[in-house]
């Protein structure tokens, strides 16, 4: 199933407006955050699902 069509079942709202509502705060986060902190997240986000999955495991 598509991202955003879980995000819009997920809230009660259609996968469209799910993925405006996410590139609006996409956008607000990318100004008001630190470029450097949004790359943080960017160039460790793999590793964060990762150890996600590893503890829903034990």
């Amino acid at each position: 199933m598509p991202t955003f069509k879980v995000l819009g079942l997920h809230f009660g709202i259609s996968k469209t407006e799910a993925k405006e509502t996410l590139n609006y705060w996409l956008e607000i986060l990318g100004n008001v955050l630190p470029v450097n902190l949004l790359e943080q997240v960017e160039k460790h986000d793999s590793d964060y699902g990762s150890r996600l999955r590893t503890k829903g495991t034990k």
